[in-house]
């Protein structure tokens, strides 16, 4: 049947809740759920085929709550939720580029399964992404990407190539 997700979070809390449903005719029925220090005004829900078992995994960007503001990171947490929900990977990546998006995914190379782009910091000695592309320092290169594919073998998110894309 229809799966359905959401989170949702405290103000007094590092942590949201992820709640996942499948529903049954009329009925809703848990698969699962997971806490998870994330910013829930800063969380976005996604399905996507990442592994290509013919299946969409849970995709949950996130900023988690105390991260630090010089070193300002989005972590994707990708699930499965079949009879149940079960975590498969965490990935980080810098914010940034004028979209502020720390991780991107979408289909590369035209097969049906999304490759996972984690934004690699604009300057590695300072650790941490820039937003304002009017700063002085900002690389005229474009926005350097970390692709990752899923390795049905290792059952794990491999990386892949570094590519450069020309800022949005």
């Amino acid at each position: 049947g229809e799966q359905f997700a959401g989170v949702v979070g405290a103000r007094d809390s590092s942590a949201c809740l992820l709640s996942v449903y499948r529903r049954s005719g009329e009925e809703l029925a848990l698969v699962g759920r997971a806490a998870e220090p994330c910013t829930a005004d800063l969380s976005r829900l996604a399905w996507a085929a990442v592994t290509g078992d013919g299946q969409e995994e849970l995709l949950w960007l996130t900023r988690p709550q105390g991260d630090n503001f010089y070193t300002p990171r989005q972590q994707l947490r990708i699930y499965t939720a079949g009879a149940s929900l079960a975590p498969l990977a965490v990935l980080d990546g810098a914010f940034n580029g004028p979209d502020g998006a720390g991780v991107r995914w979408e289909d590369r190379d035209g097969d049906g399964v999304v490759e996972l782009l984690a934004s690699l910091s604009l300057f590695p000695e300072m650790a941490s992404g820039h937003l304002d592309p009017t700063w002085p320092g900002w690389p005229e290169t474009g926005l350097r990407l970390q692709v990752y594919r899923w390795d049905t073998a290792q059952a794990a998110l491999v990386p892949g190539e570094i590519i450069t894309v020309p800022w949005p």
